[in-house]
């Protein structure tokens, strides 16, 4: 079975034969629903596609308007990031200063993975950054 039956992707396959994939914002923060948008060639739907960002449990995806239906080719697939479990809920107080939801933590970079089917992930080479 070759990408097109199964809905995953081939990041060397794409329009024009290029299959570069590039993703919009690059970063968000630490709370997620940061909405990222994927484009770029190879990106072929058989089902319910959904994003995967490092080690955190899917999100469920949806492609643009245009060509939504299983089997068309896409030219975007959108995510909506998840909560990231270094992120903190609660109000911490330094010195006075209120930092509600704030991490001390570093920007952190996690693969993103995509599953056009919903259910096979693959690399796409790309990075996401929580800040």
């Amino acid at each position: 079975m070759d990408f097109f039956e199964t809905g995953t992707f081939d990041p060397a396959y794409g329009a024009g034969g290029s299959g570069a994939l590039s993703i919009h914002p690059t970063s968000g923060p630490y709370a997620g629903a940061t909405t990222v948008t994927i484009s770029g060639g190879g990106l072929v739907f058989a089902g319910q596609p959904s994003c995967r960002f490092g080690d955190l449990p899917p999100t469920a995806a949806s492609s643009d308007a245009a060509n939504e239906q299983a089997g068309k080719a896409a030219g975007a697939v959108i995510c909506l990031t998840p909560r990231h479990p270094l992120y903190r809920d609660h109000v911490y107080r330094l010195g006075g200063a209120d930092l509600s939801g704030a991490s001390t933590r570093s920007p952190q970079n996690v693969p993103l993975k995509l599953a056009l089917n919903g259910q096979q992930f693959s690399s796409t080479g790309l990075l996401f950054t929580y800040v």
